[in-house]
């Protein structure tokens, strides 16, 4: 059955705004959805693809919390090593073209 939503009740397609039976409210259509549904036995596939869901998602924050750790440290790392090559690259400028003498006035 096609429905359209306007003006917070469900129209079936082919009726207009104005006709006297209006379509169901959308209490009335979680109602009768809860009811189309209080038959239904539970489902152990739901609950498995909960858990793995919940089983991945930890997984995944694991991962991001190793990867920041990882980052972290490397950055750390890299900081270390560019204020080394400084060091080494200003004693070569220095070694190669000194600075000049102060003057003797």
């Amino acid at each position: 059955m096609d429905c359209l939503f306007r003006n917070g009740t469900w129209i079936k397609k082919g009726e207009q705004e104005g006709d006297e039976e209006e379509g169901d409210t959308d209490q009335e259509m979680a109602e009768q959805g809860a009811e189309d549904h209080e038959d239904d036995s539970p489902r152990p596939f739901r609950a498995s693809m909960q858990r793995t869901n919940r089983e991945t998602m930890e997984s995944m924050i694991s991962e991001m919390q190793q990867l920041h750790t990882d980052f972290y440290g490397f950055r750390t790392e890299m900081r270390g090593s560019m204020t080394d090559v400084k060091g080494q690259l200003e004693r070569l400028v220095n070694h190669f073209f000194p600075p000049p003498p102060p003057d003797a006035n």
